[in-house]
């Protein structure tokens, strides 16, 4: 079947704290400190406070970033940024996992998950 969205306005930068910090004792507790996390939302202003998305696929796929950059991780740092790009392809340059919705961009860092 296909998938449908079930799209409606949610806090973004709530949403994304909750999941920052969620993970952020997730990460701590599985490396005891042997995998720094860095998470970095950057410009909260830039930001939009509300965004019109599916919350639940939203989260989902923060969730799996972060899950999977936690058990891949043995040593080193987890970055996760979001912040607005104007530019999608220099994101994409960058490495950068890009989720774009028509007012913002948010992106998660793939660095150092290897």
């Amino acid at each position: 079947g296909k998938l449908e969205l079930q799209e409606h306005e949610f806090d973004l930068r709530e949403t994304l704290h909750a999941v920052v910090s969620s993970n952020q004792r997730l990460i701590q507790h599985r490396h005891a400190g042997a995998v720094k996390f860095t998470p970095v939302i950057e410009g909260d202003t830039h930001l939009p406070a509300r965004v019109y998305a599916d919350s639940v696929r939203f989260l989902q796929i923060v969730y799996n970033l972060l899950s999977n950059a936690n058990k891949f991780t043995e040593k080193g740092e987890i970055q996760f940024r979001v912040s607005v790009v104007d530019d999608v392809a220099q994101a994409a340059a960058k490495g950068w996992v890009t989720l774009p919705n028509t007012a913002t961009t948010a992106t998660a860092s793939s660095k150092d998950v290897n």
